[in-house]
């Protein structure tokens, strides 16, 4: 504790600030780890590969999926539900 009259400005400050986000996340970045969940829970590489990247542009651009990536998606969708990667209207428009 300080005995001077006025507070001590440093200590009481936070030692540490949470950075503030300087940008998006990118669908590149996304996409490894959509993949990494999808192969964790049993859908084979190259179809983690298609749902991974159709799902990461759904969420950072909602943007559709393609028939095929569609089908992948109807097809696996157990899976992409147990990987907790669901999105109800992405789903939806795939069923």
């Amino acid at each position: 504790m300080s005995t001077t009259l006025y507070p001590n400005v440093i200590d009481d400050c936070p030692t540490s600030l949470a950075p503030l986000p300087t940008s998006r996340k990118t669908v590149r970045e996304v996409t490894p780890v959509y993949w990494r969940k999808l192969i964790e829970v049993g859908v084979p590489i190259d179809a983690a590969r298609v749902i991974a990247w159709a799902i990461a542009r759904y969420d950072l651009g909602k943007r559709l999926p393609t028939t095929y990536q569609r089908g992948l998606i109807q097809r696996y969708c157990r899976f992409v539900c147990r990987a907790e990667l669901w999105r109800i209207n992405l789903l939806a428009v795939s069923l």
